[in-house]
């Protein structure tokens, strides 16, 4: 990527920015903070008639790592995602490496990202 680790860390770190240029999601704020690195964030979340919010314990090491777990969530069956970054070959760049799991509780809802990305990639 040709921005350093520490640059796109502050983008995933910034939750309550998320609505500015995440698709479906409507909000993003931190509930609490430990002051170490650990919040507990909500997102809502929404495409066309449906709407969701669910919470997630996140944990950040700056510049090099954002791990989340969603805790509750009538969205998800599971979810959890892994950002890591990595210094560059040189200094205003740097390895992305993103790990993501996820299985909706509705089954209704595993055809809606489907679909949209099929049609994204059209």
């Amino acid at each position: 990527m040709r921005y350093s680790a520490e640059q796109l860390f502050a983008v995933v770190a910034a939750i309550d920015e998320y609505p500015h240029f995440l698709p479906w999601c409507k909000e993003g704020r931190i509930l609490t903070s430990d002051g170490n690195g650990g919040v507990t964030a909500e997102l809502s979340v929404g495409f066309k008639g449906l709407s969701e919010k669910y919470t997630s314990a996140v944990e950040m090491t700056r510049p090099r790592e954002i791990r989340v777990a969603a805790l509750d969530s009538t969205l998800f069956e599971e979810l959890s995602s892994e950002w890591e970054f990595r210094p560059g070959p040189d200094e205003n760049s740097c390895w992305l490496q993103f790990r993501v799991s996820f299985a909706f509780r509705n089954p209704l809802y595993n055809q809606v990202p489907c679909g949209v990305l099929r049609h994204a990639g059209s």
